[in-house]
């Protein structure tokens, strides 16, 4: 059983390595969440402070204190301005509004009127598509219930 296990490390690992978190905003917080979710169970108890028995209300208490209260962190919602601007910002929308100004510029007005309204659309629909999916997506999140079950050890253990 220890030689199977020990045979998966390697598959974990590599799933860790390329897991979202390895593209965490703060990379050191991305690599202490890596090496924790690498690390043995006993080894990462120690690191914590903590035992498989659980902290007592005491330290719980003054945890909070010293840390803050432990909240699961949530994406700020973009504005639809902002996704507008992000679905335009995009290399080929460049290149084709450039090749519709030297169109323009030669003469060929019908050419660019045509590659701008292609971008105006592909940009519209692009921000519609994902302006709706994340709308659906703030809906599946407010149904989801975050919940933790903690353990909590006697002070005396007798």
């Amino acid at each position: 059983m220890a030689d199977a296990l020990l045979a998966l490390a390697p598959s974990r690992w590599f799933a860790i390595r390329h897991s979202p978190l390895s593209q965490h905003r703060d990379p050191a917080m991305a690599r202490l969440l890596l090496d924790a979710a690498a690390a043995e169970p006993a080894s990462l108890l120690s690191r914590m402070g903590t035992t498989p028995q659980g902290l007592t209300a005491e330290e719980a208490a003054a945890r909070l204190r010293t840390v803050g209260p432990n909240l699961v962190a949530r994406e700020r919602q973009q504005s639809p301005l902002a996704e507008l601007i992000g679905r335009a910002r995009n290399p080929l929308n460049f290149l084709l509004l450039s090749l519709a100004a030297v169109s323009f510029s030669l003469g060929d007005r019908r050419a660019a009127a045509v590659i701008t309204v292609m971008v105006v659309l592909s940009v519209t629909l692009a921000f519609v598509q994902e302006h709706r999916s994340n709308n659906a997506a703030a809906r599946l999140r407010a149904m989801v219930r975050t919940t933790a079950t903690v353990l909590r050890r006697d002070r005396n253990p007798n």
